[in-house]
């Protein structure tokens, strides 16, 4: 069972519809009055947010970039800065004299016999 003769064709819609393209819904305008000026801002509003989207873009990318190129530069200048404040707490955790570091008794520290 099919419902073929039942199915309007397209010249059969396009007679039906026709009328109602030019039609004032129950008053006013038509609708094309309405929608022109709301096109025509949109249409003089795309250009300069298309500009501006292309400018954050372009900003966007060139930050990337430069974070990409400086970041071994960051890298390396923080672990010279690490190492020499290992070296500079190493350098100042040991004393001066390395034989004093060893258990050998200092020159200063002699005692006299009866002192």
């Amino acid at each position: 069972m099919s419902d073929d003769r039942h199915q309007p064709t397209g010249r059969t819609m396009d007679r039906e519809i026709s009328p109602l393209i030019g039609a004032v819904p129950v008053e006013g305008p038509p609708a094309i009055l309405l929608a022109l000026p709301w096109l025509s801002l949109v249409l003089l509003l795309a250009g300069p947010f298309a500009l501006l989207a292309t400018i954050v873009v372009a900003v966007l990318v060139i930050a990337a970039l430069a974070a990409i190129v400086a970041s071994p530069f960051l890298l390396v200048r923080h672990l010279r800065a690490v190492r020499a404040r290992h070296v500079a707490a190493r350098e100042h955790a040991e004393p001066a004299n390395p034989s004093a570091a060893a258990g050998a008794p200092s020159p200063t520290s002699v005692s006299l016999p009866g002192y």
